[in-house]
């Protein structure tokens, strides 16, 4: 089972954030990770650890990106941060040990 010091690590890499990352972090709240940035991190996600967000999760957690100008991404980001449900590294970390413990059976 992955630890999730290595995880928190994993997280804080693929952000390329600065910020302390725990159990609590937000990735769209507290680390800013929205529209393709939240596909990225899907895809690194699975590709790392084998865990499948669905298309209407990513769409619920990051949002859709848009072609649009800076300043109405920036707007588009701030209005769409207070719809989106919140994912923490928690609940990534809690679902990828209930895949493993599966796995192991």
């Amino acid at each position: 089972m992955v630890p999730l010091p290595e995880f928190c690590t994993f997280v804080r890499h693929v952000t390329r954030s600065g910020k302390p990352i725990s159990p609590e972090t937000d990735l769209v709240h507290d680390l800013g990770v929205a529209g393709a940035d939240g596909e990225d991190f899907a895809r690194a996600l699975f590709e790392r650890y084998g865990l499948r967000l669905t298309r209407d999760e990513i769409v619920r957690h990051f949002g859709e990106e848009r072609a649009m100008t800076p300043w109405h991404l920036l707007i588009w980001l701030c209005d769409q941060a207070e719809r989106l449900e919140p994912l923490t590294v928690q609940d990534l970390y809690d679902r990828i040990s209930r895949m493993e413990q599966e796995r192991s059976g």
